[in-house]
């Protein structure tokens, strides 16, 4: 629990660095804009997550009927379910940040393409199902989104290290990086999951978000240093 709780917080290293970003730069540029949002409503859902958890809690020990849980569980389960359209497309906008023309066209088509993948299991499938189809429910989307953002994150970084488009001091790499290493590492998760072994790597999800996060914050020291350089 604290080793979550402390994954949940970590998010702020890269979103402080974020704003001293910024901060330094005369003119932010668009992608910095979006990636701080996305930051900070990844955060926001987490904190609804925890929250939820605590109602549930509550339940179990009686200080909180079923009644009134029950009204939160849904509106926190649909605030989830349309954050993982939102970081999808987050996710595939990134990958195509600094990328070429082809990754850049592919990863448009990939953005039109998980919206219907997400209406169909996250809006047209029935709602009111037994949990664990639920559950598997939500798990395709997830793997078909994870799929196809490692798929073109991997592409462009083969062709950022081809066309010599990947800079130590550019954040745009570091952030093509991470996305890349969250997608593909959360997808082999969730295999795991499925395996008798879960019990044993519970904690692999929270520290590929510290990864993660610790990447991101790598990349915006190096652009903190270099729009400072550029400046002196």
């Amino acid at each position: 629990m604290l080793y979550a709780q402390i994954s949940t917080l970590f998010i702020w290293l890269p979103i402080l660095l974020g704003l001293l970003n910024w901060w330094e730069q005369e003119k932010v540029e668009g992608y910095l804009r979006l990636f701080l949002i996305f930051l900070l409503v990844g955060f926001t859902v987490d904190g609804l997550g925890w929250h939820l958890y605590q109602y549930y809690l509550g339940m179990i020990d009686g200080w909180v009927s079923f009644a009134y849980y029950e009204p939160i569980r849904f509106a926190v389960d649909i605030v989830k379910r349309s954050y993982g359209l939102f970081e999808g497309l987050c996710f595939l906008w990134f990958v195509s940040i600094g990328s070429d023309l082809k990754v850049r066209q592919l990863a448009r088509w990939a953005m039109i393409s998980i919206i219907p993948v997400w209406i169909f299991f996250e809006v047209l499938l029935p709602y009111n199902i037994i949990d664990y189809v639920l559950t598997y429910k939500i798990a395709y989307y997830q793997a078909a989104y994870r799929i196809l953002v490692s798929f073109l994150g991997g592409y462009a970084l083969l062709k950022g290290i081809e066309n010599d488009l990947l800079k130590v001091r550019h954040f745009k790499s570091w952030l093509l990086v991470a996305v890349f290493t969250y997608n593909l590492g959360t997808f082999f998760i969730m295999i795991l999951q499925r395996t008798t072994l879960a019990p044993r790597f519970w904690y692999l999800h929270n520290t590929l978000n510290m990864l993660t996060y610790i990447i991101y914050s790598l990349g915006l020291i190096y652009e903190i240093r270099l729009l400072r350089s550029a400046r002196n």
